[in-house]
Order: structure tokens, then C-alpha cells, then sequence
């Protein structure tokens, strides 16, 4: 609904500014005409709507008065008199000593410092940490590595005396001291996910991530806390969207009216909503002009929160990919083929730093060929042309065969516009880009590099892989229905099994077909995916086996075993001894392929009559690149 006033008046700027209010981010407040506008107002309409607001404040309890209180009272300032560990720095300051005197304080600091140990060895934390207090009480400032250690063993008591506020004090105490001093960072953020702070244990895994790039472990943390953030901030959108639909409902309830009589429409161009009246309001005949900006005004910041940028491309395109399964707006690649064996590609992605785009051999870092652009904060571009040799940043080209079109950044998006040959010629540092299924790697950052060392920030849980056929030419199988009556379906099926923490993993797996009493044609097949399986199936084959143990087949059946390579091959034969004499393959499905097929026509694959089962045989390869547990 838009409604416009050709005139002076301040009635709908006014309505507007009281329901900025209404759509703050920490809580809501009562909304009270303005001085402007009150006399207009009816009495009745006042009657009704100033009470309304307070008893909602009332029943959320969420006023900025008490949200500060509460936030006060939340974690208790101790006072210097009322604890005893507190450490006077100021004194120690102040003292004069000579280097002999500090050494030997040093030295009475460390040896409480080992009762303390000690103590703490023996489950004793409370004496420990009095030993602790005193070798901070004892050693000079000058020596901050030894304070730093210090501060940190008095956090682990703390954590052990189950007081994580201290805990969490001690170690950023210590880190003020040792920024790269791991244990009280790690404990930091161990004791933050313990409090529920999970943006502020996401921070210190980055760090940790960053000063100690070959520890995996920081990886799986990182990626762990990012979904639970996500999942929270969803939840709080939810329950954010409830309570402003339910202010709605009470402000318009004077007026006949809810938030059902309010339809909102996005449009897929712009992502912006317009909203839809589904009532007519003619025949009450006490709304005034003002009550309906009103209105409009709330609807519209009932909106608040939902509007989604748009990804569209800046011109038509081929192709195009969501590269993150549970976030479409995250990150999204378009592609086309152009004239003299280029390929170009256009990219948007929701982040402020450096982003990038690669091929590789097998979904991993080492031996991939990656594009690295960005926009720096002169509003200047940079793309670069890089390969990695492992898990650390990667390394420019000499011979950069990336060429950047196009280059921006806005509203927290960055897009690149970038092409390149399919054919590079640079054989030690490109992969060629071919007519089958390629692994495609993406990362991205909200830091810029360094225009000049090219400094990398690691991308933590930011990264995502692919399967596609770029060259996605017309497909040479027919979609026409086979003109053959279908008289017979099977359903192989592979429900709720655990794929296991490492990076490649292969599953064998036994179904079985009833005799046949006539001979059948295989004229179709569908691939049934999960989208949550996805990023993990790499490729399947299915094969036809003549068997002779028939016990065996019976007791095998729908039972799967690990096969393929790594595992012991005279462990596999040995199982499918007696079941599987000679295999032939019917069909192969590979990330990038079309997951439903019909034969051409009179076509088909055959299975001949027989009074004996059939057994078909899966194997499945599974990719794991993240080692998802």
C-alpha cells in the first residue's frame, strides 16, 4: 500500500519517526504522539493507543532502563578490598630495584609459581591460585613473559573453580601481556562457547586459527561455531519478527485490523518488499488519512530484518551456481563461454575483503589454480592469478592469465567480473578448463590484503567446494518418454549411514532384484540426493553381478562394507567371494551429471530372464574434504 499527501502537513514524517522505535534491534519502547499531532487526535484514539504500548513494555519487560540494569548486575564488580587476589600494578610500579633485587624476586616468583603446580596437581585450585596471586605480587614488571604465565595458570584455577567471568578476565590479562601466547587464548575461547558467547569464541578461534595455521582443529571449531551463530541469529529473526507481529496486531486491533490484512511482496529484481492491503478500509468511517500513513508506516517496519539483496547478474549469462547450499545469497558464480576459447565469469559474494575462485584436483588446496580478486578501501581493484602447494596462502603466478572486466564493492557485497582461456599453456600452474566435471574450490575473506605482499587473511570456516561441468554443452541423452510400457521400478536406497571423519571414503554396497520371468530393458534412472548429502557425494557406479552362494547374497543384502582404495583388497574379495564372479557396470552418476535420464528411444539396457535373484552392486565415493564428523 503507498499513500501520498500533496500538502504541508507532518502527520506522516512524524508517524514514521515515532516507528523508528519500534524496529530497534535491542528492545522496544512505548510510542507517544508527538507535540506536533496530538491535538489532532481523538481522544478516543489516544484512549486506545498510548495504553496499548504500555502494557507491552510491561509484559517484555524490555525497556532500556531495565536492560541496563540487568546488564550491570549481570557480572558483579569485586572491589580491590573485597579480593583477595587482586593485584596492585600501580604498586608495583612505583618500586625502585635494582636489577640484582628484581632477579631475585624473579626467581622467589617462580618458585611459587611450581608450589602452585604443585597444588594444582593435587587438585587443590584454591591454594593454587594463592601461590599464583603471590608470584604476580612478587615478580617485577619488567618480566611480562613470566606475568603473562602467571595470569594464565590463575585462569585455569578459576575455570576449575567454575568462575568463568574471572576465568575470562585472567586470560585477556594475560594476552595484554603475550598476545601469541596460545593456551589462555584457547582457554578463552573454550570458557566464551561455555558462557554462550559465541561471536567472541569465534574471534579468539580465528586468532588461533591465524597463529597456528597447520592445527585442523581450530578449522573444525571455527566452522562449528559459524552454524551455531547462524542457527542462533535465525532463531532470535524468528522470535524478533513474532514480537513485532504481535505489536502490530495490538496497534492496529482499534482499528479492525492485524498483520493478516497486510500481504508482503518481494520483488525478485531489487529484493525489496511492497505491501498489499487485503481489506478495504472504506467503511470505517473513524480511520482518518493519518491513521492510514500510520499504518503503512508500521507494516513497513514490520518488514524490518527480511529484505534479502538481490543477486543479479549485469548481464545474461549461461550458467550460474549457489555455492553455499544453506545461504543462496552467500556466494554466487555466473559463467559463459565466449568467442576465442575464453570462459567468463561474474561473482558476488557477501563480504568486504578478498575473494576467491579456483580449480582443483581433487576439492582441497594443494595443486589448485585460484583467482584472487578484491577491492581495496580506495575503491581500487586487484585480481590475481595464484596456485597453492598446500594448506597455507597461496602463491602468484609469474604468468597471470586472469584478466579482470569488471570490479565493486556494495552494501557489504563484492562482485567480479573476470575471464580468462580455457587453455592457459602455463602447464605447471593452471588447470585447463575441459568438457567434464571439474572440482571447483571458493573462499572468501572480509579482510583486504596487502596490495603489495599479498598477505592472505586465512579464510577460517569461510570456504566452500563445488562439482560442475563448466563446459555444460547440450546434453546427448533425450528427455522424450520411451514409447515402452514401464512395467517394473526398483528403489536402491542408502538411509542414515555415517560417513566417517576422513577425507575420501568409499562404500560398497549389496541390493538384490527378484527373478525374472521375462527378459527387462532399463530405460530410465533417477538420482535421489539429499540436499544435505550433496557437498559429499563425489561419484557412484552401479554393477550387475552373476553369483553363485545365493545363502550368502540372502544374508549380504542392503548390507554395505568399505571398499575401494586404502582398504585391503583381499579383506573386499573375500566378502564378495561367491556373490559377485563377474560384474557389469549399467550406469555411473557424477557430481555435475543430470540426476534423471531416459534412454533414447528403443533403447535400454538389458537384464535376462532368470529363475535365479540378480544382484547389483554400488560402489559410492565419498568426499570429505572438511572432515565433517
Amino acid at each position: 500500500m503507498s499513500v501520498k499527501e500533496e500538502n504541508s502537513d507532518n502527520e506522516f514524517y512524524d508517524a514514521c519517526e515515532n516507528l523508528e522505535k519500534l524496529s530497534d534491534d535491542e528492545n522496544f519502547v512505548s510510542i507517544n504522539p508527538t507535540e506536533n499531532n496530538q491535538e489532532e487526535m481523538t481522544h478516543e484514539t489516544e484512549t486506545k493507543f498510548v495504553p496499548l504500548h504500555q502494557e507491552l513494555n510491561e509484559k517484555m519487560n524490555l525497556t532500556k532502563e531495565n536492560l541496563k540494569e540487568e546488564e550491570e548486575h549481570k557480572i558483579p564488580e569485586i572491589r580491590q578490598e573485597d579480593d583477595p587476589f587482586f593485584i596492585d600494578e600501580d604498586e608495583l610500579k612505583n618500586e625502585q630495584l635494582s636489577e640484582e633485587t628484581k632477579q631475585e624476586r624473579l626467581n622467589e616468583a617462580l618458585e611459587c609459581k611450581q608450589s602452585g603446580n604443585d597444588l594444582y596437581k593435587q587438585n587443590k585450585f584454591l591454594e593454587a591460585l594463592e601461590f599464583y596471586t603471590k608470584a604476580l605480587r612478587l615478580c617485577p614488571l619488567d618480566f611480562s613473559k613470566e606475568r603473562s604465565v602467571f595470569y594464565s595458570n590463575r585462569s585455569l584455577c578459576f575455570l576449575k573453580l567454575q568462575d568463568n567471568d574471572r576465568c575470562i578476565a585472567e586470560c585477556s590479562k594475560s594476552l595484554e601481556l603475550d598476545a601469541s601466547f596460545i593456551k589462555p587464548l584457547l582457554r578463552r575461547a573454550e570458557c566464551y562457547q561455555l558462557m554462550d558467547k559465541l561471536d567472541e569464541s569465534l574471534v579468539d578461534y580465528k586468532k588461533l586459527a591465524e597463529l597456528e595455521p597447520k592445527n585442523s582443529t581450530y578449522g573444525s571449531k571455527i566452522f562449528e561455531l559459524d552454524e551455531k551463530i547462524k542457527e542462533r541469529n535465525e532463531k532470535m529473526k524468528e522470535e524478533m519478527m513474532g514480537k513485532l507481529k504481535d505489536l502490530g496486531n495490538m496497534v492496529l486491533k482499534p482499528f479492525g485490523l492485524s498483520t493478516e490484512n497486510f500481504q508482503f511482496v518481494q520483488d525478485p529484481g531489487t529484493g525489496s518488499y511492497s505491501v498489499n492491503f487485503k481489506k478495504t478500509l472504506a467503511k470505517k468511517k473513524t480511520m482518518k488519512l493519518k491513521d492510514l500513513i500510520f499504518l503503512n508506516c508500521l507494516i513497513l517496519s514490520l518488514a524490518y530484518g527480511s529484505k534479502v539483496a538481490a543477486l543479479k547478474p549485469s548481464e545474461d549469462y549461461t550458467f550460474s551456481l549457489n555455492v553455499d547450499d544453506s545461504d543462496e545469497s552467500q556466494y554466487k558464480l555466473y559463467w559463459k563461454v565466449l568467442e576465442k576459447d575464453e570462459i567468463q565469469f561474474e561473482i558476488h559474494c557477501r563480504a568486504s575483503g578478498w575473494i576467491g575462485f579456483g580449480l582443483s584436483p581433487n576439492g582441497g588446496m594443494t595443486g589448485s589454480d585460484i583467482a584472487i580478486g578484491w577491492v581495496d578501501s580506495n575503491g581500487q581493484a586487484f585480481l590475481k592469478d595464484t596456485h597453492a602447494i598446500g594448506k597455507q596462502a597461496p602463491i602468484v603466478d609469474q604468468l597471470q592469465n586472469w584478466n579482470l572486466i569488471d570490479a565493486s564493492e556494495k552494501d557489504g557485497y563484492t562482485f567480479l567480473k573476470i575471464k580468462r582461456k580455457l587453455y592457459t599453456c602455463d602447464e605447471e600452474n593452471d588447470f585447463d578448463i575441459k568438457l567434464e566435471t571439474q572440482r571447483l574450490i571458493f573462499a572468501w575473506s572480509d579482510q583486504d590484503p596487502n596490495s603489495e605482499t599479498f598477505d592472505w587473511s586465512y579464510h577460517g570456516p569461510n570456504r566452500r567446494i563445488k562439482s560442475a561441468v563448466l563446459l555444460n554443452f547440450a546434453d546427448e541423452t533425450s528427455d522424450d518418454e520411451t514409447n515402452s510400457e514401464i512395467t517394473n521400478s526398483f528403489e536402491f536406497r542408502l538411509d542414515n549411514h555415517l560417513i566417517p571423519a576422513k577425507d575420501t571414503y568409499y562404500l560398497c554396497q549389496l541390493f538384490k532384484l527378484p527373478a525374472l520371468k521375462t527378459d527387462l530393458h532399463l530405460v530410465s534412472y533417477e538420482v535421489l540426493i539429499e540436499k544435505e548429502s550433496l557437498s559429499f557425494v563425489h561419484h557412484f557406479d552401479v554393477y550387475m553381478c552373476t553369483s553363485d552362494d545365493f545363502e550368502k547374497v540372502k544374508n549380504m543384502s542392503n548390507i554395505g562394507f568399505e571398499c575401494g582404495p586404502g582398504i585391503d583388497d583381499e579383506s573386499a574379495s573375500q566378502i564378495l567371494k561367491g556373490i559377485c564372479q563377474a560384474r557389469t557396470m549399467v550406469f555411473a552418476w557424477a557430481v555435475g551429471g543430470k540426476r534423471s535420464i531416459s534412454f533414447p528411444s528403443n533403447t535400454g539396457f538389458r537384464f535376462t530372464k532368470s529363475d535365479k535373484e540378480t544382484v547389483m552392486v554400488i560402489n559410492y565415493h565419498f568426499d570429505n574434504a572438511r572432515i565433517v564428523s
